[in-house]
């Protein structure tokens, strides 16, 4: 407590050994100058409650909450429209907010450049395959047709233009640098009772811009609309590349400025607790893993683990991961169209010899440059920059 009675604010630094922690405000050198100093937020290891919305709270941009609602809501039409191109692991989406007191934790933990996950006691490798295990969603042979990629031409540069002002024109937005925004698309799909290739189409846009890949300014990933043009190759493309890469990116992002946390931190958090054993129990293997996690059981595993000390720490699990590759029916292009097949892929855990706990060893790689869906969001909320549950502010 300072001299005026105030207790003074804790700010978030990163200390030696890359682990998070958190310092008094009065361990900040003081900014009271006759020139202003803006600061920036820390990312720590502690966080306030999710209602916190205090001015220097860290962002999360991956937001479960409005496709929770979204995929709650359809009709079994659409519902089957979403397993036709691949995208039908979402259904079983749970989680609607963001475990926000374990994310310091795995991100100091994570590697963005090998890919590997470091615990005190082993280290995994993560991979484009455990996205798929998380999700279901196509990982097919051919790239996204994206601009600056190893599939960019000058026809798709002309095509992708043409796409944008056809995009923008449907969302009334106008000028060929204004962005649409996440909340617009949302409302659409909200309204949209059909199930053909518009709304195959918008259901990938929102599912990659607002959860699987997010954006950092909560507006619709323009750069994918050439990847969902053709609808019949959506299920031929290897998203789960693109969603993947993007995580790395976003992880290497916040570490060097943590004004806003990027990527899907729902998929790191559930492929951390199935990599890891707590209590002598695995946990589930059934494809896809969203389906056997909501917030609560994220919350009750994590809050467990903290309480006996041993978060980030715990026992590898003997199951193989990534499942997908030691499942021959789930094929390169997640081939399933209903959930019966869903329910049916399984994995049995290999024997495992006794002995000191297994450390997986990185491949080697080629270095490569609410609560219902009836509910429409606000204006304010569409232009709100980025934000849904998961606010990290300081202690």
């Amino acid at each position: 407590m300072d001299k005026s009675g105030k207790q003074p604010r804790s700010t978030m630094k990163k200390s030696q050994g890359n682990e998070l922690v958190i310092h008094s405000q009065d361990d900040v050198p003081s900014t009271k100058t006759t020139k202003k100093v803006s600061k920036k937020p820390k990312l720590g290891a502690s966080l306030r409650n999710q209602d916190d919305d205090s001015e220097n709270a860290v962002k999360f941009k991956c937001r479960p909450l409005h496709l929770f609602n979204l995929v709650s809501g359809l009709t079994a039409d659409q519902r089957a429209a979403v397993h036709d191109i691949g995208f039908g692991g979402l259904l079983h989406l749970k989680v609607n907010r963001v475990l926000k007191d374990i994310v310091p934790k795995l991100l100091s933990s994570f590697n963005e450049r090998s890919f590997m996950f470091h615990t005190s006691s082993c280290n995994f490798l993560l991979r484009k395959e455990d996205v798929q295990d998380c999700f279901l969603i196509p990982m097919g042979p051919k790239e996204l047709p994206i601009l600056g990629t190893r599939s960019s031409t000058a026809a798709l540069e002309e095509s992708c233009i043409a796409l944008k002002v056809r995009w923008r024109k449907r969302f009334g937005v106008e000028g060929s640098s204004n962005a649409i925004l996440i909340g617009k698309l949302y409302n659409e799909l909200v309204r949209l009772k059909e199930c053909g290739d518009d709304f195959k189409r918008m259901f990938v846009l929102y599912s990659m811009s607002a959860f699987l890949a997010p954006t950092t300014n909560s507006t619709v990933d323009l750069k994918l609309l050439s990847a969902v043009e053709d609808v019949s190759e959506i299920r031929q493309l290897d998203w789960c590349s693109y969603v993947f890469q993007n995580l790395v990116k976003a992880c290497a992002d916040t570490k060097k400025k943590p004004t806003f946390i990027g990527g899907c931190i729902v998929f790191l958090m559930i492929a951390y607790f199935h990599r890891f054993d707590f209590q002598g129990a695995a946990a589930p293997t059934t494809l896809p893993l969203i389906q056997h996690w909501d917030y609560e059981q994220l919350k009750t595993r994590a809050d467990a683990e903290m309480e006996s000390g041993i978060l980030g720490d715990a026992v590898l699990s003997k199951t193989s991961y990534p499942i997908c590759m030691h499942t021959e029916s789930i094929g390169m292009t997640s081939d399933l169209h209903d959930e019966d097949s869903l329910k049916l892929i399984s994995f049995i855990s290999r024997k495992q010899k006794s002995g000191p706990k297994i450390k997986e060893k990185p491949e080697k790689r080629k270095s490569t440059r609410v609560d219902t869906r009836s509910v429409v969001l606000d204006e304010d909320e569409i232009q709100e920059p980025a934000a849904d549950v998961s606010t990290m502010s300081l202690l």
